[in-house]
Formats: C-alpha cells, sequence, structure tokens
C-alpha cells in the first residue's frame, strides 16, 4: 500500500480513527531529525504531499517522501512505515 493509499484511508474509510494517528517526518533540525503532526491537523492530501495546519495556523506542506511513519497512538502499531526506517520512537 502507497503512503497516500494509507492517508487516504485513514481520512476516508469509516473503519479507521484518523484521531488516534500521527504522523512522523523527516525535518532538518529538530530533535533526532524528526517532527510528529497528530492526523487529525492534516487539512489536505494531494498527489505527493499533505498539509497540515500548526499550533499558530500556519498552513505546512509536507512533501510524501519525507514520511517515515504513521502510527496508531493509542496501539502502537504501525500503520506504515518507510522501508529501511526503524521505529520512529521519539
Amino acid at each position: 500500500m502507497t503512503i497516500r493509499d494509507t492517508l487516504n484511508a485513514l481520512f476516508w474509510d469509516s473503519r479507521q480513527r484518523k484521531d488516534d494517528c500521527e504522523i512522523v517526518y523527516l525535518h532538518r533540525g529538530a530533535p533526532m531529525n524528526r517532527r510528529v503532526v497528530a492526523c487529525k491537523l492534516v487539512t489536505k492530501i494531494q498527489p505527493s504531499w499533505f498539509t497540515y495546519d500548526d499550533v499558530r495556523g500556519q498552513e505546512t506542506v509536507i512533501p510524501f517522501h519525507r514520511i517515515l511513519e504513521i502510527r496508531n497512538v493509542k496501539t502502537g502499531e504501525s500503520i506504515w512505515r518507510k522501508k529501511g526506517e526503524p521505529s520512529a520512537d521519539l
């Protein structure tokens, strides 16, 4: 399953709960070069990127190639992980 398919399933499949999930992505300069965003903050999913509104209300664009993992925070389950990437525990 592609990253876009995984994100679309989270947002459009009634069996999924996006509020239970978070996206870990590469962000140079952040602790461990990773940043985490709650899926409930995602505003758009496009063919090669997604956007979310940060705490200041600013829209941030993240290309899919920077996503390291999508995980369910309630169960600890990794829903999607970039090939070759170890768990993105922060």
